[in-house]
């Protein structure tokens, strides 16, 4: 599960609990969770989550934070 798709639908105590769970702020949660200014999460604070939440994967996390926007095509000259 994305946490982008997890974090909406977690209470301010559920999410005050993952974050102390993975060892992390909630306010660093928050932002990595809606990618404030670009926020991503390094593999450790990846992992952490993923041992702290059951519905978190590292595959899912790294997915989701590594993706790169579709090349766009060349324009014609």
């Amino acid at each position: 599960m994305k946490l982008t798709n997890l974090y909406p639908t977690m209470d301010k105590e559920a999410r005050d609990s993952l974050a102390k769970a993975a060892g992390i702020d909630p306010g660093y949660l928050w932002q990595i969770a809606t990618r404030w200014r670009g926020k991503k999460p390094s593999i450790d604070v990846i992992q952490r989550l993923a041992a702290a939440d059951s519905r978190l994967t590292v595959g899912d996390l790294v997915a989701e934070f590594t993706a790169r926007p579709t090349p766009k095509e060349p324009a014609n000259v």
